[in-house]
């Protein structure tokens, strides 16, 4: 296994856990306060529902967190296009 394909799934096992463990996203008046924009944040969101409706990716899991704050959470499409399993 090379370096880049292990630190990627170690880094979709730690989203998946903290999906898992339902750490709540910060509110509005958090996300900005940390240096964050929501509607850039959402956009994100959107452009990656987007790749998922259109086949590019069977999903993906979004974690943002500055200082110890997890500011934006997200669950898209599937977790395998092989077996059709939600992630959410």
């Amino acid at each position: 296994m090379n370096t880049k394909s292990a630190t990627f799934k170690l880094l979709a096992a730690l989203a998946a856990a903290a999906c898992a463990a339902g750490a709540p996203a910060a509110d509005k008046a958090d996300v900005l306060k940390e240096g964050f924009s929501t509607s850039r944040l959402a956009a994100m969101g959107e452009k990656l529902r987007a790749d998922v409706k259109a086949g590019r990716l069977p999903g993906a899991v979004i974690l943002v967190a500055r200082n110890g704050k997890l500011v934006y959470s997200e669950v898209i499409g599937e977790q395998s296009r092989c077996r059709s399993t939600s992630r959410s």
